[in-house]
């Protein structure tokens, strides 16, 4: 098979798997999956929080991960003078957000056989809030959008990233570590910081 086509068959079985089980899981834990109509109001769509925790949501908001993601790396790869090709980096990319599938299925898991408060899927599973949480500690207000953003699965899609760029494209561990730290997990967290202090400062 063209190696275009493989790569383009390969992300499509990824985005249709996270898809499939995120509709899956919702379904069995009892929710209706309506289609969401962006033709007639995608503004209302987007500033509704169901739709984000839906199978749809999710799976748009993984590929806006992804597509930034790529974009930093690409960036990154450059800007040490690495050559990399974009099929390359970007399969690199989808592979690493498998993590986010076993995501998935943990808090379904996690849903189903613990008395858990919410049957949402909220894509922040294990997050440093609600690690917060369940020490019996509850962070400030100031940082909670913070924590809730950062969870144990993301910090692994991180350390994936790390791992195979230096894999793939031949990297030590030290120059991959500086190119995602630098170029993706560092603007990450300064758009968190922007988004915090926006919410306070219009609350």
């Amino acid at each position: 098979m063209n190696q275009k086509y493989y790569s383009v068959a390969n992300t499509l079985l990824f985005i249709a798997i996270f898809f499939l089980s995120a509709f899956l899981i919702r379904i069995t834990l009892g929710h209706h999956e309506a289609i969401p109509n962006f033709v007639t109001s995608i503004e209302s769509q987007v500033h509704n929080p169901t739709f984000w925790v839906s199978s749809y949501g999710l799976t748009l908001k993984l590929l806006i991960n992804i597509l930034v993601s790529f974009a930093m790396l690409k960036v990154g790869l450059l800007f040490f003078q690495v050559q990399a090709y974009r099929k390359q980096l970007f399969y690199t990319v989808i592979l690493a957000a498998n993590i986010f599938i076993i995501q998935l299925w943990f808090e379904y898991l996690f849903i189903k056989f613990s008395a858990a408060d919410s049957p949402y899927l909220q894509f922040n599973f294990l997050s440093v809030n609600q690690l917060f949480i369940l020490a019996g500690k509850q962070p400030t207000r100031a940082l909670q959008y913070v924590f809730d953003s950062i969870n144990l699965f993301e910090v692994s899609f991180w350390m994936l990233l790390q791992l195979l760029l230096s894999k793939r494209f031949q990297l030590s561990i030290g120059k991959s570590v500086k190119i995602v730290t630098i170029f993706y997990i560092m603007p990450q967290l300064v758009f968190i910081s922007i988004i915090t202090f926006i919410s306070l400062f219009s609350s």
